[in-house]
């Protein structure tokens, strides 16, 4: 079971038939265990800057 965000992730727990309640206690517990972070979106100059320093 692979969800991108935590509403793809409610709603696969839902279709396996979790109530709607523990199925946002579930998601919540991915959540604080890092389960949806995302990479923070770049703006112009800090991506100019990291292509500089070859990440």
């Amino acid at each position: 079971m692979t969800a991108s965000t935590p509403r793809d992730a409610e709603r696969m727990f839902r279709e396996q038939g979790f109530s709607r309640k523990a199925a946002k206690i579930a998601v919540a517990g991915m959540r604080s265990q890092g389960a949806f972070v995302q990479k923070p979106k770049q703006n112009f100059v800090t991506r100019i800057f990291n292509a500089l320093k070859g990440e």
